[in-house]
Order: C-alpha cells, then structure tokens, then sequence
C-alpha cells in the first residue's frame, strides 16, 4: 500500500482493503482469518482474529468495507463449501471493542456515504440494509454473477454496473433514474 513516499508493509496475504471515508484508518482482510486496521501511517492501532466468531470453519476473508464515522468494520467471509450461497456472511464488528454487532448472510459489503445503509450482494440480488436496525430497506434482482454497486460521491445517486449495463438509481427513494 504506498502512502505518500513510502510503502506500508501488510503483514498478511491481503485479500481486502478498505479505507474509511477520512482517509485516515484503513483495514485488510487475510488469508490468515484475521484483519488490522492501521493509521494513514502504517501503525497498527487493531488487530482481531475471526476465529472467535465461530468461524473456525472459515475459508477465506474476501474483503471490507469501513463505515463513513469510521466505528464499524463489514468483513465478507466464506466458510469451506463457498458455493453456498448462505456460507458466506458478512460480520458488522465494532472496530473499537471487537464486538460483533450484527451478522448477514452475504457478500462485498459496502457502506453508503452517509453511513445510512450497508449495501450487500446475497443470492443475486442486492440488499440495502439500514445501519440502524439492520432491516432490509431496498432489495433488487440481478441476472448472474458480476455487478458491482458504487454510491456517488455525494450519496445522491448509486449505480448497478454488470453485463452489458448500468443502472443508475436515486438513493433516498430507491427509483430507477435511467440505464447506460
């Protein structure tokens, strides 16, 4: 990872990075069933095995995502039989204390800007989640494998990008605004 002028040396085979909306904390996600968060500089402020969550049957971290205020880490995981889809779940952790908060069946966590909604992909479909009380808020079909969900940078707007399309949708009311 290079910051600046120098790299920063992940101690693990990183399967996963994220960085917090500051840009001031970052996370990776190991072969080795833990994660680290680090400080822009490197330092290594946390560390957490997952092995402690009941995944001692734990394939492989994927990847992860930071909430916007920088107090939750998402980890996307997979037990051994990864073509289940219900053997991969995604784990909302304190970063602070450790605790888990709330556990998801799904993957590739990613969080809105605001922080309002943890958008996760689960048996095709993708499913917003509200960070609140973790209640699915919007749930949308998605032909295969592949697409991807980026939020603009405002929130205003988030995209649905897979095949031979995207498709881009008001955020506050879930509304297909056009394709592309």
């Amino acid at each position: 990872i290079w910051y600046r002028s120098s790299w920063i040396k992940l101690n693990h085979d990183a399967t996963g990075v994220a960085t917090s909306a500051d840009g001031d904390y970052f996370a990776s996600i190991g072969t080795d069933r833990h994660f680290t968060i680090r400080d822009k500089m490197g330092t290594i402020l946390y560390e957490l095995g997952l092995e402690g969550f009941g995944a001692d049957d734990l394939w492989q971290s994927f990847s992860a995502a930071i909430s916007p205020d920088g107090s939750q880490l998402a980890v996307h995981d997979c037990l051994q039989d990864f073509q289940d889809p219900y053997a991969c779940k995604t784990r909302i952790v304190n970063w602070g204390t450790g605790e888990e908060i709330e556990r998801i069946n799904g993957n590739y966590p990613v969080y809105s800007p605001d922080g309002k909604y943890l958008v996760i992909w689960f048996d095709n479909k993708i499913q917003f989640y509200k960070t609140g009380d973790w209640s699915i808020a919007a749930s949308y079909g998605i032909p295969g494998t592949g697409w991807k969900l980026n939020f603009s940078p405002s929130g205003e707007y988030f995209t649905l990008a897979g095949y031979d399309r995207v498709e881009v949708y008001r955020t506050d009311d879930f509304k297909l605004v056009r394709y592309i």
